[in-house]
């Protein structure tokens, strides 16, 4: 077991993925944000946005930080009501059943019991406006058959006789029921007090590695229909619904790819279908996240990161054991990426603390990164 006592931590302040500090240089993003949310969940609709960024540039982390800044919702004074935000991972997405369902249920889960209790209670004079099926499940939630209305929420196994009790002859998983349970969905989280909800959808590169191609266009076809159902509507009947604004998290890459798929699904069946779509989403409602692009910010990312793990007495100079010169050498090596900073920064400072070094210069990390092999790797990747 390595020993960081000797630079006041308990553990490498590098080593592992945390959200509990702030995001460095995404001023113009987070500002750029804002005039999204404020557009689009300002008066109903349902659209689309992406978050650009390759690997390792932050999006998991901007769409926490997302999720945190809805929930607190101070940061969007301008919108009439709260938002409900929810981050979902598309990478965990059961193909084996109906996508809506699927996402249905992720959702419900992500919200929890006790919120979406508080929220039956408080939207509870206007269940009526419901079809029978989701609005009698909701109003059992505060009852005895409260375990039974959660667990057709979530999808579990409920017995016949307890869904007679909730008033439902359907589960979420039957096709021909789920999309108008999805619906009605939205006008519940308006009644219950919410103006919108964003779906943060992470991890879009990595599920279009480990899809079929089928799937990949279930799921196309499925956001599809979503923004057809919500659009559709005359503005008077939008108004009873929430808002939905669905982000996704892609590199440039991926992103193309997925249009890719969409364009193929198009050409299969005739028409404008999915692509126009996705073509649809506005230029200024994307986000694109870029490097670290000074010396301040790279010292930001560390100093903050390690004030976050120090124990006992701060050090005079808060960015020690780093000394200054390794900034910018971390800065040219990681191509000021975050994630390759932190972790080059993880690795330099477990073999100081292996060799008992106290402060760490550039030349202490070009020493630790070339034993490693990660400075023949970078040369090779530029084609030097």
């Amino acid at each position: 077991m390595v020993d960081y006592s000797m630079y006041g931590f308990e553990e490498n302040p590098f080593a592992r993925e945390i959200h509990n500090v702030k995001m460095i240089d995404r001023e113009e993003e987070w500002a750029r944000l804002k005039v999204i949310a404020e557009e689009y969940l300002r008066s109903p609709s349902c659209t689309f946005t992406v978050v650009f960024g390759d690997y390792g540039f932050g999006k998991s982390f901007f769409l926490y930080k997302m999720e945190e800044a809805f929930t607190r919702n101070h940061e969007f004074a301008a919108l009439p009501a709260p938002v409900l935000a929810l981050r979902l991972k598309i990478t965990e997405a059961q193909f084996r059943e109906p996508y809506i369902s699927d996402l249905f249920k992720r959702i419900v889960r992500r919200i929890g019991r006790e919120r979406l209790l508080k929220m039956a209670k408080k939207g509870s004079t206007g269940l009526h406006e419901l079809e029978p099926g989701l609005a009698t499940v909701l109003a059992e939630l505060p009852t005895d058959n409260g375990d039974s209305a959660w667990n057709w929420l979530v999808g579990r196994k409920v017995l016949t006789s307890d869904m007679r009790k909730l008033g439902v002859s359907f589960k979420v998983d039957d096709y021909g029921e789920i999309h108008t349970v999805f619906s009605d969905f939205l006008r519940f989280i308006r009644i219950s007090g919410y103006c919108g909800i964003v779906l943060l959808l992470d991890e879009l590169e990595y599920m279009l590695s480990i899809a079929s191609e089928k799937q990949v266009k279930t799921l196309l076809h499925e956001y599809q229909r979503i923004w057809d159902s919500f659009n559709e509507m005359s503005q008077e009947e939008r108004s009873k619904f929430a808002s939905v604004l669905l982000v996704f998290a892609s590199s440039p890459d991926a992103w193309q790819k997925f249009l890719e798929f969409a364009e193929k699904a198009r050409d299969e069946r005739g028409g404008g279908g999915t692509e126009t779509f996705l073509r649809r989403i506005a230029r200024d409602a994307m986000i694109t996240l870029s490097p670290l692009r000074s010396k301040k910010q790279v010292r930001d990312l560390l100093v903050d990161r390690m004030q976050f793990y120090r124990k006992g007495t701060t050090p005079t100079d808060p960015l020690w054991p780093f000394k200054d010169d390794y900034l910018d050498f971390v800065r040219r090596v990681s191509w000021g990426i975050p994630s390759k900073i932190i972790n080059y920064s993880a690795l330099t400072l477990r073999e100081s603390a292996l060799s008992h070094t106290r402060s760490i210069s550039a030349s202490t990390a070009e020493k630790v990164l070339r034993n490693y092999n990660i400075l023949i790797e970078l040369k090779q990747t530029a084609g030097e």
